[in-house]
């Protein structure tokens, strides 16, 4: 058989929209472009496991065009004061292809912070200064 490719894990915090509603935060997890198709993922809470039936898990499912390899998507909803006091979601995959069997994304409040604010500054013209 062909190699065991590791998947690629990568976490997207809850989006602003449902924080503002101030009811649950949703959680995504995307493994993606792994072989062989058999994998494992869970969610933590603070290190310690979820109940699988808090999160949903979507494939594993072939990728788009002839790679052979495959995606499994995943979404864990927690009540939203769980992410506003910091708690840690982790999200573990488990797989043949993975150099450490285990591969492991983290996500709180802090981590999801924009990259980038957008800042406007006003100019008027003045001959007024302020020391």
């Amino acid at each position: 058989g062909a190699p065991a490719v590791a998947p690629k894990v990568f976490v997207f915090p809850p989006p602003p929209e449902e924080l503002a509603l101030a009811e649950t935060a949703t959680l995504t997890c995307l493994a993606s472009g792994f072989f062989p198709r058999d994998i494992l993922l869970t969610w933590t809470r603070q290190d310690a496991p979820l109940d699988p039936r808090d999160y949903s898990l979507l494939g594993p499912e072939p990728d788009a065009g002839a790679s052979g390899t495959f995606s499994l998507y995943s979404k864990l909803s927690v009540p939203v004061e769980q992410w506003r006091r910091g708690d840690v979601f982790t999200c573990v995959v488990g797989h043949d292809g993975a150099a450490v069997k285990f591969i492991q994304r983290s996500l709180d409040r802090t981590a999801a912070r924009p990259a980038s604010v957008n800042v406007s500054v006003v100019l008027a013209d003045s001959d007024l200064v302020c020391y």
